[in-house]
């Protein structure tokens, strides 16, 4: 009983920890902030060549548009909206067991191409949860009209 709730503390103690969230400028271009070395982090802001790069969505429509179907897409995945700003939204998803929060950006200021990230809280490895939930709002994105 003493582990379990020694585990829900540390749970709900590291839980806030958001200080790879958000968008810094790189040489007069704004980019999401970058991922720590582990694998429950991935983002298309990241090297091509490193284990944390995710392919952005290339798109051929208006960074409005973009912006508003990504919106929608976060909904109808259940996430939870925390900020929206022009051209950034930044997201929560909550695991349904153990409560872990993800948080899940996306930008639409670049012409061209939707940058997406999305990463764990705390913890090393996600199992995957990250990259898949990368996978499945690419996938949405291109179906949705």
């Amino acid at each position: 009983m003493k582990t379990l709730i020694l585990l829900l503390l540390v749970v709900s103690c590291g839980s806030e920890n958001m200080e790879n969230v958000g968008l810094i400028k790189e040489n007069g271009m704004a980019k999401f902030k970058p991922c720590p070395k582990k694998p429950n982090c991935y983002s298309s802001a990241e090297e091509i060549d490193t284990d944390n790069y995710f392919f952005p969505i290339t798109v051929k429509e208006p960074r409005e548009t973009a912006h508003n179907k990504a919106l929608k897409i976060i909904g109808n995945m259940g996430g939870t909206l925390v900020e929206q700003k022009e051209f950034y939204i930044h997201a929560t998803f909550t695991s349904a067991i153990f409560r872990f929060i993800d948080d899940f950006e996306v930008y639409t200021g670049d012409q061209d191409i939707v940058g997406i990230k999305s990463s764990s809280r705390m913890g090393h490895s996600d199992l995957g949860t990250n990259k898949k939930r990368l996978r499945d709002f690419t996938f949405r994105y291109h179906q949705t009209r």
